[in-house]
Parts: structure tokens; sequence; C-alpha cells
């Protein structure tokens, strides 16, 4: 009978484990030799199917929150929902940088091809901040090319 509960136990421990992994990355800096950090981004979550080209501009936020929206989302005149319509975005590659130039306010925006995840997220590798930060939706994307503002 002893044996059933531990077998019942070790079960029970081990499938709680495979539906959200907690991660935890340990860096060396120079001021701190080592540090721990808590990856609070969500592994299980998928790609949906639809590719999508947006154009995104950036905004500046006095909070830890996602901080590019679509241009026809940022035209819209609901300022109730205006922090709700940002998004994260995430390279699919490290190669697919955002140049400087694009946080040079009111010049240029980014022109995106990816997909959306299907659940509110963080961007890969995101680790838990002192501040709260709020899920969004999350766009990888493959291409990426700078536009000037219309």
């Amino acid at each position: 009978m002893k044996y059933f509960f531990l077998a019942l136990f070790l079960i029970s421990c081990n499938t709680n484990s495979k539906n959200k992994k907690e991660e935890i990355i340990r860096k060396t800096d120079s001021l701190f030799p080592v540090r721990e950090y808590k990856i609070i981004t969500d592994s299980t979550n998928i790609l949906e199917n639809k590719t999508q080209t947006l154009e995104l501009q950036y905004t500046v936020w006095g909070c830890a929150c996602a901080n590019w929206i679509t241009t026809n989302d940022a035209k819209k005149n609901d300022d109730s929902n205006f922090l709700k319509r940002h998004i994260f975005i995430e390279p699919s590659d490290s190669i697919l940088y955002i140049p400087d130039s694009t946080f040079d306010f009111g010049k240029e925006n980014i022109l995106v091809t990816g997909r959306f995840y299907k659940r509110q997220d963080y961007p890969q590798g995101t680790i838990e901040m002192e501040e709260p930060l709020e899920k969004a939706k999350v766009f990888r994307y493959s291409k990426i090319k700078v536009v000037k503002k219309k």
C-alpha cells in the first residue's frame, strides 16, 4: 500500500511539471558574481498558422509594458484601450535586429512579417522584473524593413 501512495505521488509531481516548467537561468556579470533570473515566458505557447505583415511604431511608456502598436491602431481615437492595443515583438533569428533609427520618434516605423502566438505572453527569454509586466500579444517576425512614417 505504501508503494501505491509513493507511485501516485511521483506521477502527480511528474505531470504537473510537464504543463509549464519554471526556468531559472544563472548569469555572471561584473557587479554580481552570480545572479538568478526567472524566465516568465510560457514555453508551451505556439504560433498561429496565419502569416501577417504589420507596420509598427514604437511607444515609450513610464511602465514595463508592451511598446509596439500597429499604425492603424495608433490612429484610433479610443484612449481607454490604447495600452491594450500594444504588442510585444520578438525576432525569429538573432540577425533580425531593430535599427536604432526606429527609436528616433516621428521619422520611421518598421514593417515586419511573421506570426502571432496563440495566447498573450511575453517575448521568449523575458525575465521577471521588480515591476510586474502585463502579458500582451506577441508577434514573432521573420522579416523586418524600416519605412518612413506617412
